[in-house]
């Protein structure tokens, strides 16, 4: 192991701070630091790269972070949650945490599996109607290319047709064609 020794990191000479070489002297992982950001960077030659924490990381904190540009080539199963994946890409979670979100800009959900395993596209949820009417705001955007399903959970009060009545790009409403319908909607969005 040599310290502070110049190595070419793409193309360039910088200073490293650490650098592990193989028998042949080539040096098989660097450390520095970027001068401007001083973000500490590694650079590793052949078979790759592991980084691991001796406790648990806390939301603040980030074991790797990629930046932009960063194109990450994978030739073998990847483990999230796992070490011996088992496909291409292996999510293991908890029993009390989703194994996958993949959320919008606005941090919705638009596909997941939770704990139990089950597939969530879109939003769903409960919604009851007062009056033969109710106006829901899933917490995802509704466009053109938004579908609504509708259940009638238990048909309470006197029970009449559901439609959507409205839409606008955060909420939508359900209706009845009678007045006096008071019953659970079941909704769902998916996006097409």
């Amino acid at each position: 192991m040599t310290s502070r020794l110049t190595a070419g990191i793409d193309d360039n000479a910088v200073k490293s701070l650490l650098a592990v070489s193989s028998a042949d002297g080539e040096s098989i992982v660097v450390v520095w630091a970027d001068p401007t950001t001083h973000a500490l960077l590694v650079k590793t030659v052949g078979t790759g790269l592991t980084l691991e924490t001796n406790g648990t990381l806390n939301g603040s904190q980030t074991l790797l972070n990629l930046v932009a540009g960063t194109n990450i080539t994978l030739s073998d199963n990847v483990g999230i949650g796992t070490s011996t994946p088992t496909a291409t890409l292996d999510i293991q979670g908890t029993s009390t945490t989703p194994e996958l979100t993949v959320a919008s800009s606005t941090g919705a959900t638009s596909l997941g599996v939770d704990a139990s395993g089950r597939v969530v596209v879109g939003a769903a949820g409960l919604a009851t109607l007062v009056a033969g009417t109710v106006t829901v705001t899933p917490g995802v955007p509704i466009d053109s290319n938004t579908l609504i399903f509708l259940t009638d959970q238990n048909g309470a009060g006197t029970v009449g047709n559901k439609y959507i009545s409205a839409t606008t790009t955060t909420t939508f409403v359900i209706t009845s064609t009678n007045a006096l319908d008071t019953g659970n909607m079941a909704w769902e969005i998916i996006q097409k």
